[in-house]
């Protein structure tokens, strides 16, 4: 991979970090559930072998870029003061919190991930607008270095030299619970950089599963840009690249959320689930919000009618399995 940035059209509104490093410092398992983590759970057997298309990162895996998609409530906390009670942590790492709605999106696309023989983990991912400060100070300072300025509470910074730019704080994407700063492999020092053939599958698959992959600019980050809400954005991407990977091998079929999940389970997987539900309008669970609920056991029960299975309201192996089918038969594969 290059290291090179390749600016886009209006590149300020998107977030340049380096390349984070995963560190056993960072390791924070206080409210983290390995059982809802598919990168914490011994490898399965792929369906299918990950495919190189031959497309490199150096520009020769372009991708529709669309901007942030913020979910209403999350705006009205604020970029960088979004309660962590109202977030789930889905790694354990200190900044391991993403909001519901990218919790179960993040959950759907390490499922699929996972099911290609790609184990997907991160190294980062909300950021508080302290965190956003402390990192800004580290990497700019008010002495002119001739390199990238920007402008912060009306003062003017400049990059130091060797350091990779920063977001001004309460402007990352990050401070929204929205965005990943992607891994391979595990977590902390067990971190491995994004390449090779994950990068050609993700570039294919992510954007079903509602993320945009910044590889033109930064392989490892990557942001929500759908999700299944009343809110919810349009689709579309505010930009569209040609995506020739798209056409060289078209997306994977949904991925279900892993089993077992009942009445009051927790987390991402349930989240997943939740967003499944909406997407196909399977009851109403109210939204993703990764509790499962009454109201979630019900819509489950909807779904599993529609899928061929005892409506009992457990999502278990068999409603997985049938799941797996159903979404398969409606992707046309």
């Amino acid at each position: 991979m290059t290291e090179t940035w390749t600016e886009l059209p209006d590149s300020e509104e998107f977030e340049h970090d380096g390349e984070p490093v995963g560190s056993d410092d960072d390791l924070d398992h206080d409210g983290y559930d390995a059982g809802d983590d598919p990168a914490s759970q011994p490898p399965g057997t792929p369906s299918e072998p990950p495919v190189d298309t031959g497309a490199k990162g150096d520009g020769g895996i372009p991708f529709p870029v669309a901007k942030a998609a913020i979910p209403t409530w999350v705006k009205e906390h604020g970029n960088g003061e979004i309660p962590t009670e109202l977030m789930i942590k889905v790694a354990p790492i200190a900044s391991g919190y993403l909001v519901p709605e990218a919790a179960a999106a993040w959950r759907n696309l390490q499922n699929a991930a996972a099911a290609q023989g790609f184990t997907l983990t991160m190294t980062g991912s909300y950021r508080t607008l302290q965190g956003q400060k402390d990192l800004f100070e580290q990497r700019y300072t008010t002495s002119n270095t001739g390199r990238k300025a920007k402008v912060w509470n009306g003062t003017t910074y400049w990059l130091k030299a060797g350091m990779a730019m920063a977001a001004v704080p309460g402007t990352s994407n990050h401070g929204w619970g929205c965005a990943v700063d992607a891994a391979l492999g595990g977590y902390g020092n067990a971190a491995q950089s994004v390449g090779e053939p994950f990068l050609s599958w993700a570039v294919a698959n992510a954007r079903q599963y509602g993320w945009s992959w910044e590889v033109q600019s930064e392989p490892w980050h990557l942001r929500l840009v759908s999700f299944a809400s009343a809110d919810a954005p349009d689709p579309a991407p505010d930009r569209a690249v040609q995506d020739s990977v798209a056409e060289t091998r078209p997306p994977d079929p949904p991925v279900p959320p892993q089993p077992t999940l009942t009445l009051d389970s927790k987390g991402g997987q349930v989240a997943a689930l939740q967003n499944l539900c909406l997407l196909f309008q399977w009851g109403d669970c109210g939204k993703a919000d990764g509790t499962f609920g009454p109201r979630t056991k019900e819509a489950v029960k909807v779904m599993q009618a529609a899928i061929g299975v005892v409506p009992d309201g457990e999502y278990g192996p068999r409603s997985a399995a049938a799941l797996k089918v159903a979404l398969a038969a409606m992707a046309g594969r």
